[in-house]
């Protein structure tokens, strides 16, 4: 059973800090999560993100970080991001500091889509 800790309500891995998983190998580990960004960012997911049975291997946390910057109009780190989807329920496989995550490629094209219409406009 692996060890977890609980960041803004959400049980998660020990070893996730804000930078990713095991991040202590590439940086000082930091565990200073803003939770006003890990809430913003859960309310984006329950709305936008569709879960699927498998894992989806076409964007990584830090890929999809970076679209929900754009969305909730501030940066947040990998770590924040990875809370937000395990809070919002869902899995993840680990590679290396980032994850995937059992979310649909469509679901994911309909967010960036949505915002690049809303900056658009």
């Amino acid at each position: 059973m692996e060890k977890t800790k609980e960041v803004a309500g959400v049980l998660v891995p020990e070893d996730l800090d804000i930078n990713g998983f095991e991040s202590g190998g590439h940086y000082e580990p930091k565990n200073d999560f803003q939770v006003n960004r890990i809430n913003a960012a859960r309310k984006v997911i329950a709305q936008s993100y569709v879960k699927m049975k498998t894992i989806q291997k076409d964007n990584s946390s830090y890929g999809l970080k970076h679209d929900m910057e754009k969305v909730i109009g501030e940066y947040m780190t990998n770590g924040e991001f990875i809370v937000a989807m395990i809070g919002e329920g869902f899995v993840f496989k680990r590679d290396r500091i980032n994850c995937y995550f059992n979310v649909t490629a469509t679901s994911v094209k309909q967010l960036r889509k949505t915002n690049e219409q809303l900056q658009n406009s």
